[in-house]
């Protein structure tokens, strides 16, 4: 199961880097099949990408997971992952971390002013109403 889950993120970590995300958003809910634990175990080098696209994907993956089942101090590293996303320097790997971070309520009260600033500075048309939506989350 691991190689295939590895299978698919190296999959979607080339439409990432070559800015096919119209494929990563067609097929990003399939990581749902794999184990969460192992993808999170591959997903938390992505965040450490020198490449913001990849970065910006780890944070759409994470969206993607139900984090819930994992163990606490494997959660934490997730938290302490985004609160490190949301202060990134690429605005899409900050907005895709940040998002993640409000999905599944992994930062602290003093991430909340950079996560909304992050949100309200989102000028693409197809993202704004995802933006808004997260944006009435914090509020």
């Amino acid at each position: 199961m691991k190689e295939k889950a590895k299978n698919f993120i190296e999959r979607m970590v080339n439409y990432a880097k070559t800015e096919k995300w119209e494929e990563v958003d067609k097929r990003i809910k399939e990581i749902r099949r794999y184990d969460v634990s192992e993808v999170v175990d591959i997903v938390q080098y992505l965040f450490q990408d020198e490449d913001g696209n990849i970065r910006d994907l780890a944070g759409t993956i994470v969206t993607e997971l139900e984090l819930k089942y994992l163990p606490q101090e494997k959660q934490q590293s997730v938290k302490e992952l985004l609160r490190k996303g949301i202060r990134d320097e690429h605005p899409y790997a900050k907005f895709r971390a940040t998002i993640a971070a409000i999905k599944h309520r992994l930062y602290e009260k003093e991430d909340v002013y950079i996560m909304k600033d992050t949100l309200k500075k989102i000028q693409e048309e197809e993202l704004r109403e995802l933006a808004a939506f997260y944006l009435k989350k914090l509020e």
